[in-house]
């Protein structure tokens, strides 16, 4: 499992994915895609600070996140507070 969740992870057009994204996409429980998102991969994934519309929380890849987004703007996620 923890293969196939990084393979959507890199592989996805959109940079944040939710749990329940993924879950549809991988035909998996969400229960299991959370606890490999928050404990297993707990080094190669990152939590926005920010949830979508939903309040679904997004995560994308740590090493993704970096190289896709500009420095400042990452500056920025950690400075300002969720609205």
């Amino acid at each position: 499992m923890t293969d196939e969740i990084l393979n959507v992870l890199k592989s996805s057009p959109y940079l944040w994915r939710t749990v329940k994204g993924l879950s549809t996409e991988l035909n998996m429980p969400e229960t299991e895609v959370k606890k490999h998102l928050e404990h297993v991969l707990v080094n190669d994934v990152i939590r926005s600070v920010q949830k979508n519309q939903n309040d679904d929380s997004l995560y994308a890849l740590r090493k993704r996140y970096h190289k896709e987004t500009p420095l400042l703007d990452q500056f920025l996620d950690f400075l300002v507070p969720a609205s």
